[in-house]
């Protein structure tokens, strides 16, 4: 192994670590998955009850003005707006209009002729104008907010003004999934025969509750093919099921249930669900996969194999976690190297050309595996519904972004001479096996199968290699003006530019693969 591909993580990773694991550890084997532990913050606080509406009322505000609010108001007038309110001024709750902005309130109930807002939507003042940039409101939507307003501006919605849902409320908060983890007593049952482990009490308990009897135990044959698949994802063995059904023991199944799990099956089993969620993978799946660049991880295999062997090994879950994403800081890598391997959890996944994109995917791998949770949305605002505040995001950050990984140029780029050689090697050891498999397989019928097989597999990708590069062709050709137009505005990264950009992929219908691959040159400006 070449534990050089890894992450040398900054001390504070052992925090992250510290932070991501619970208190309890537990087996890798039965391990549940981790709970985040609540949060300590203070909920929204409570408001005053909107006025009763009407059903006309409700009616006309849900159809004529929430909408229009939301798709001209919000981005800048809106908790949405990420903490950058414009004037301090709020209008996605009845509270926000209420209270105003820097200039006051905007909307007098009943008077459209004193509603600033009216004033600003309708361009009267030069100096006042809403939406901003000539993008004003149709003549409809104006009528439809200012007859609201005549109307007693009835709005239903009662969000607390300025307020966010950085923490949990009380509902929230009461949610499975943040509760301490506790022991629960086991049930009493009617039919105690049938109870074999504390397991079976609870299901017998909830089948009892519901007038209903367990299933008839299933044929040895059966049981013994279930436990197989469940285990070790493989069928048992003629010889397995004959010796399983001629044992009369009672712990019969038990050591079948033994065997399996010391299997080193079990592992490459249950360690692809790990996996799953680390999003492993051996190549790095970057976008446009630039000219040049190596896009396959040398070295991936070394985390595969650590996890399989860490669900062998029976490791405790608190010691597997800390593993992947410090080991590096911890004295056992001092004395066991290989565990460095343990770090491709931080590093076998999407490269990406920007650098905060990398850091991103990184924080959402690592919160949603270990917490279950979707951090990564407070890149851009607090979340909303969990404990989760930008502040915290971009300490994770921090950190990501003061690690340093061998393999990566300055400007983030991956695949140095070191992986390059180390992958023409692998190529090259894999040609020798395959020439020695084929001379020691010749005249196999199988092997012939298995050749002819592979032949006809390779055919069928190359088919659909060509039938792909003419689909792309043909849309390229067909709107080449538009792909050059966009490659023109996202040259020089103006705010400006890039909106009109994204405007015209929408309207065009550009396609992403071949948009995100196409670029102008410095030399072709003048173009």
């Amino acid at each position: 192994m070449n534990p050089k591909i890894f992450l040398s993580t900054s001390i504070a990773c052992a925090a992250v670590a510290a932070l991501a694991i619970t208190a309890q550890a537990a087996k890798v084997k039965v391990a549940p998955a981790p709970v985040a532990p609540p949060a300590q913050v203070t909920p929204a606080q409570p408001t005053a009850k909107a006025p009763e509406l009407t059903k006309p009322q409700l009616d006309f505000f849900e159809a004529k003005v929430r909408p229009v609010l939301a798709a001209n108001c919000y981005k800048c007038h809106s908790t949405e707006s990420g903490g950058k309110v414009k004037g301090g001024l709020l209008l996605d709750s009845r509270e926000g209009w209420m209270k105003g902005g820097e200039n006051g309130p905007v909307i007098v109930p009943g008077n459209p002729a004193k509603s600033k807002l009216l004033v600003a939507i309708n361009y009267k003042d030069a100096d006042l104008q809403m939406p901003p940039k000539g993008e004003k409101m149709s003549e409809k939507e104006i009528a439809d907010l200012t007859t609201w307003v005549r109307m007693g501006a009835p709005d239903p919605r009662v969000t607390a003004a300025g307020s966010k849902m950085t923490g949990m409320n009380d509902k929230a908060r009461s949610h499975w999934a943040y509760q301490p983890v506790k022991r629960p007593a086991v049930p009493q049952v009617k039919d105690a025969a049938w109870v074999h482990s504390p397991v079976d009490s609870f299901v017998l308990a909830k089948l009892e509750q519901n007038g209903m009897k367990p299933s008839a135990a299933a044929p040895k044959e059966v049981l013994i093919r279930r436990a197989s698949y469940d285990l070790i994802g493989l069928p048992p063995t003629p010889d397995e099921v004959a010796t399983f059904v001629a044992d009369t023991a009672p712990n019969a199944f038990e050591k079948v249930v033994n065997r399996l799990l010391s299997s080193p099956h079990y592992g490459e089993r249950w360690g692809r669900f790990w996996l799953d969620s680390a999003r492993y993978s051996d190549t790095t799946g970057i976008e446009g996969n630039p000219r040049g660049q190596e896009y396959r991880y040398a070295h991936a295999w070394t985390y595969r194999d650590y996890v399989i062997r860490s669900y062998n090994e029976d490791k405790p879950y608190d010691q597997f976690l800390m593993e992947q994403i410090a080991v590096d800081q911890m004295s056992i890598a001092e004395r066991d190297p290989s565990r460095l391997a343990a770090l491709g959890f931080i590093t076998v996944g999407k490269r990406f050309q920007n650098p905060n994109d990398l850091i991103d995917e990184r924080i959402d791998a690592l919160s949603k595996t270990t917490m279950g949770l979707t951090v990564a949305c407070a890149r851009c605002h607090d979340h909303k519904f969990d404990p989760i505040p930008t502040a915290d995001y971009y300490s994770l950050h921090g950190i990501f972004a003061s690690t340093v990984e061998p393999g990566m140029s300055e400007k983030g780029k991956y695949g140095n001479k070191m992986e390059v050689s180390a992958i023409a090697a692998a190529d090259a050891a894999s040609a020798r096996a395959a020439k020695s498999v084929a001379k020691s397989s010749a005249g196999n019928p199988a092997y012939a199968d298995y050749l002819k097989r592979h032949d006809e597999i390779e055919q069928k990708n190359i088919a659909m290699y060509y039938e792909l590069v003419r689909e792309k062709g043909d849309e390229f050709r067909k709107n080449a003006a538009g792909y050059v137009l966009i490659a023109m505005y996202g040259r020089k990264g103006d705010r400006d530019d890039l909106v009109t950009r994204n405007k015209l992929i929408a309207e065009l219908g550009l396609d992403k693969e071949i948009f995100q691959q196409f670029r102008l040159r410095p030399r072709e400006a003048a173009i």
